[in-house]
């Protein structure tokens, strides 16, 4: 039961709109500071987002949480960027691309 609940929890943070997601009040790391300041990074989150909410609608169930918890393992390395603006865009154009094919 309570797999379920953290399950159910994760797809519905995972439909929270793109351009919400990064409220100056809810930055948690430098990655983040990173991406809220930068028009061209937000776009690239709001392309990401996009995508990846595509693919989500596109999965089975079980293939659905294997994307969900594939995406924070990549939110976990694109935190590993901070501040570096090439890292973050790079880290974003591959993980377009990857859920684009």
């Amino acid at each position: 039961m309570k797999a379920r609940l953290v399950i159910a929890s994760l797809l519905m943070l995972a439909a929270i709109p793109a351009e919400a997601q990064f409220a100056r009040r809810d930055i948690r790391g430098a990655d983040e500071a990173t991406i809220y300041r930068s028009p061209e990074l937000r776009r690239l989150d709001v392309q990401l987002n996009r995508v990846y909410q595509r693919a989500l609608r596109d999965l089975r169930p079980g293939e659905r949480r294997r994307l969900v918890a594939e995406q924070y393992r990549w939110l976990a390395r694109r935190a590993s960027c901070g501040i570096s603006k090439g890292c973050l865009v790079s880290m974003y154009e591959r993980r377009i691309g990857q859920l684009q094919d």
